[in-house]
């Protein structure tokens, strides 16, 4: 799924009302399918994982170029199922895993600080899941959305052009184009832009 490829089915989706979204020569669909991908990542987002290599008493680590919010971490865990609480080598705490803003980026923190004695004991792989947000390429390959969800996106791409119809005070209705389902075709901005948003939740 490029950027091209979903451009020209947002444009049919569209319509006639497509044509409000050529400025000065140029498209303004990409924006719309951005907005999209940014719509899908608060309401769908990627559930990931990834690992770090562990630095005994290091708090910070680089965090993946689309994280949104670091999830959970199985490191560890397996000891307090094989070990006894009152057995040497028991753990009693784990580092709390959190996404943080940082001056340099967004980082992975663990608090407390993983110690020399867990590194050794636990290894310093540490595995963790976490949400992401989706990005479309301009090649398919560097579009991270689901092919299952294309239609999802799609349609949420076309919530936000009739917001933007409805916000510049169009009231005249519009009509959309093939691949526009379950609901009427014509309508005025913000009406269709209710049906559809329903429509969309209805599929999350």
């Amino acid at each position: 799924m490029s950027k091209t490829d979903l451009s020209t089915d947002l444009r049919g989706m569209l319509g006639k009302s497509a044509g409000s979204f050529d400025i000065e020569g140029r498209s303004d669909l990409d924006r719309l399918l951005n907005t999209a991908a940014l719509a899908l990542s608060r309401d769908k987002p990627q559930n990931l994982s990834d690992s770090l290599s562990l630095v005994a008493g290091q708090s910070d680590y680089d965090a993946p170029a689309l994280i949104i919010k670091a999830v959970y971490s199985d490191w560890g865990k397996t000891a307090l199922k094989e070990r006894m609480p009152w057995e040497k080598g028991f753990p009693k705490t784990f580092p709390t895993l959190n996404t943080i803003k940082t001056a340099t980026g967004k980082k992975i923190r663990l608090t407390p600080a993983p110690t020399a004695a867990q590194v050794v004991d636990f290894g310093s792989d540490y595995a963790y899941y976490y949400t992401a947000s989706y990005k479309i390429g301009s090649k398919a390959i560097d579009t991270t959305v689901d092919e299952s969800d294309r239609d999802l996106l799609l349609l949420r791409a076309v919530i936000a052009a009739m917001q933007d119809l409805a916000a510049s005070h169009a009231s005249v209705p519009v009509s959309l184009g093939k691949g526009v389902v379950s609901m009427a075709k014509t309508g005025t901005p913000a009406v269709l832009a209710a049906s559809l948003l329903a429509q969309y939740e209805a599929m999350l």
